[in-house]
């Protein structure tokens, strides 16, 4: 101390041998196949108190991988033998480790991007065949199977209806593992339907002196491959469709051109030309005066009065009379 007084003890450390009974085998390792490490620096070593024991208190250990084992895929199975040997006692203790590669993940699987196909001739439906997916795995062979509900011949889809179906593909690898993927698949009806105008149509004038016709009067069946929606009509001097059309008496005597439009159901249209021929079919409606008797003496002053007449469309002819000349008896009486 500061004064110089000293004073001293001693400690004594014993060196205790490490038991070969402690020792900690390894325990069971599995490796992803994909680029595996099966080296016992990564899969482990036996130890005591959690200290490699190799080399040191005259105890070692030695591996010694007894077979491999060929699993599914790429994968495998290392039986590793261990065994831990005390020099100063030539005691000799064993135990197997089993490592395990292993094809753990699934495969990657990538779907075409979505596509359309168009409707196919005069069918309301499609045939095609579908675009794989791109499948990749990390070490093992994989199945591809394709989740599709409709018929097929070889690789192509026969009689897919028009719409939005959905395509699903499942990748599989040899240790069962899966992924899956979607992507749409759309049937689009393109073709324009087929107009077939009734040419020359003939139209009557009504008694109100219109005529009220409908679009489907100037059609003379036309098709379409998914089914007609609308059928619609215009005059030539009207540039709006509507479902009928209309004439009077002033298109008497002349050939007006109707244009049809027919629209299917998916929107596609066409149109086809007609003559409509404008007829008036209605006779005039006359009515004569009611009959009268009168004296003789008045015959030669005396008025029958006139018919009343009408017409749909107008009289355009003169009124005339019949001879209405008689003869009378003597007594100037018929």
């Amino acid at each position: 101390d500061l004064n110089g007084n000293s004073n001293t003890c001693a400690q004594q450390i014993f060196l205790e041998r490490a038991d070969i009974s402690q020792t900690v085998f390894p325990a069971t390792v599995v490796s992803d196949c994909n680029n595996p490490n099966t080296n016992p620096s990564d899969t482990g070593v036996p130890m005591i108190n959690g200290s490699n024991i190799g080399g040191f208190c005259q105890l070692m250990f030695v591996p010694n991988d007894l077979d491999t084992l060929t699993t599914c895929g790429g994968g495998y199975k290392i039986i590793r033998e261990w065994i831990v040997i005390d020099w100063c006692t030539s005691d000799l203790i064993k135990q197997n480790q089993i490592i395990e590669v292993k094809d753990n993940t699934p495969p990657v699987i990538i779907c075409p991007a979505d596509i359309t196909y168009n409707t196919t001739g005069n069918a309301c439906s499609g045939n095609f065949s579908l675009s794989p997916p791109s499948v990749t795995d990390d070490c093992s062979n994989f199945t591809i199977t394709t989740d599709f509900n409709f018929p097929s011949v070889g690789n192509i889809y026969t009689n897919v209806p028009i719409g939005t179906h959905t395509v699903t593909y499942t990748a599989t690898d040899d240790c069962g593992n899966a992924s899956s993927c979607n992507y749409n698949v759309t049937v689009k009806d393109n073709t324009s339907p087929i107009a077939v105008c009734d040419n020359p149509t003939k139209v009557s004038i009504g008694s109100n002196g219109f005529a009220k016709v409908f679009a489907i009067t100037f059609d003379d069946g036309s098709t379409d491959n998914c089914g007609i929606d609308t059928i619609l009509v215009r005059r030539m001097d009207n540039p709006n469709f509507s479902n009928c059309v209309f004439f009077d008496c002033n298109d008497l005597g002349d050939t007006v051109m109707v244009v049809l439009q027919v629209i299917d159901e998916c929107g596609n249209t066409n149109e086809c030309m007609v003559e409509a021929i404008v007829e008036d079919k209605i006779p005039p409606m006359i009515i004569c005066p009611s009959d009268k008797t009168i004296e003789c003496i008045s015959l030669n002053n005396f008025s029958s009065g006139g018919p009343i007449v009408s017409d749909n469309c107008g009289i355009i002819d003169t009124l005339f009379f019949m001879d209405d000349s008689t003869s009378f008896n003597t007594c100037n009486s018929t």
